[in-house]
């Protein structure tokens, strides 16, 4: 069953562009003209993420935001909220309503969108990956040493083991990750 995205904006243009970045990568999409019908429909159908406008007739983004968060059944919905005027009060205001993507129409090439969708709803999980060092293939032996790491890897407090590379996903930065050398027994 492939997640559910309900884009709540008032123009025709954004709604049919994002329908079909987002259907295009595999979501299903719901849509809504204003924030009440979004409200509305968010409480039905209850989507895996919103991607919301700002300013719309009777309810605006920040309105409809709030009241989702009031309510357990929504509270925990992911919220990307798109803007073309990318003012700066209005990003404050939706990071104080936990909207953690602000996106800055025509500016935000959709292939971004579509990968915090999906970082959104699959969720950074704290996933960290474990990578093993061949420490005599390419640069590993020039790392250890321009580090200082112990011969071959080793940890310092355990000997018999060696260092692995662990990367953790930046969740608020696609496609970066921070990486650095630790002993899996130190984790």
């Amino acid at each position: 069953m492939n997640n559910t995205i309900l884009i709540v904006d008032d123009d025709n243009n954004v709604r049919e562009r994002y329908k079909e970045v987002f259907k295009g990568n595999g979501f299903d999409v719901i849509e809504a003209r204003d924030g009440v019908e979004g409200l509305n429909m968010a409480l039905e159908k209850r989507p895996n993420l919103i991607f919301a406008g700002i300013i719309m007739p009777k309810m605006d983004g920040f309105d409809m935001i709030k009241h989702l968060k009031d309510d357990i059944r929504t509270a925990n919905i992911p919220i990307m909220m798109s803007s073309h005027l990318g003012r700066q009060e209005d990003k404050i205001r939706a990071q104080e309503l936990g909207v953690k993507d602000f996106i800055l129409l025509d500016f935000t090439p959709p292939v971004d969108v579509v990968r915090l969708a999906h970082l959104r709803i699959e969720g950074d999980h704290g996933e960290k990956y474990f990578l093993d060092v061949n420490e005599i293939a390419l640069d590993a032996a020039r790392l250890t040493r321009d580090f200082n790491f112990l011969p071959y890897l080793k940890c310092e407090k355990h000997p018999s083991e060696k260092k692995v590379l662990s990367l953790s996903a930046d969740p608020e930065n696609v496609g970066i990750f921070k990486a650095k050398f630790i002993c899996p027994q130190e984790k």
